[in-house]
């Protein structure tokens, strides 16, 4: 991952006196031990939507609450993208019991997720479990996830999501893609080494509709013309 690497470094092959110099730029964290440390987190992530995290521990997030990171507000020209552009590194640890709800004032679409959405970003290492992520009003249609809304030209890899819940719960409101990885990905984005089991997904009242040619689905809401049969590796949801 960089962070244990000291540059440059010099390797001497003496058969033929070549010596060849590599420089490696170190990553720096934003380091999360703590509920609390998370909560920063997300603020400095929406300040500087290129910073890095790395969780330290597993992270209860019960009680907490909780704002994505980044904006994808879609069709909305008032309120333009705000794309997640770092590393998130979850470092084999877990965040459990997020809860995201919004309702937004606009008919506008828009994502609901953890992380809103993300270009040029990785995601790796990291487990969700019993999440909750709740749209109560979005009328042209929202993207639900509890890892990524929307992922762009994105990296995620070795994550995974674990009885949570991803709806709708309003009559008449509308879920344009929902996914517990991602709701919608495009471009380059490639997805590997993840899984999705036990998650509710779509809506809990009647009266919701799906939008748009939606898609709902347990893994990967929808993916865009630009992502190949490579761009999902090793991955599973049950």
């Amino acid at each position: 991952n960089g962070e244990e690497l000291a540059s440059p470094y010099t390797f001497t092959m003496p058969a033929n006196e070549v010596i060849i110099t590599a420089e490696f730029a170190e990553i720096e964290y934003f380091l999360i031990y703590t509920a609390d440390d998370y909560l920063a987190f997300v603020i400095a992530a929406n300040a500087d939507l290129t910073i890095n995290g790395k969780l330290m521990a597993d992270i209860d997030l019960t009680g907490k609450t909780v704002t994505s990171i980044g904006v994808a507000s879609r069709d909305d020209s008032n309120n333009p993208d705000s794309p997640y552009s770092g590393v998130f590194d979850g470092n084999g640890h877990v965040i459990r019991n997020m809860s995201i709800s919004r309702k937004f004032s606009a008919n506008k679409s828009a994502a609901i997720a953890m992380i809103n959405m993300t270009k040029g970003a990785t995601i790796k290492n990291l487990g969700i479990e019993n999440a909750t992520i709740t749209n109560t009003g979005a009328k042209e249609g929202v993207v639900l996830s509890a890892l990524v809304g929307d992922a762009h030209n994105t990296t995620i890899e070795n994550c995974y999501v674990k009885n949570s819940s991803i709806v709708s719960t309003q009559n008449g409101y509308n879920i344009n893609s929902a996914g517990p990885i991602a709701a919608y990905i495009n471009g380059s984005t490639v997805v590997k080494d993840c899984y999705a089991i036990g998650n509710e997904i779509g809506f809990t009242t009647s009266g919701g509709t799906a939008t748009n040619g939606a898609s709902i689905s347990g893994f990967i809401g929808y993916s865009s013309t630009s992502v190949t049969v490579d761009s999902v590796i090793n991955c599973y949801a049950k």
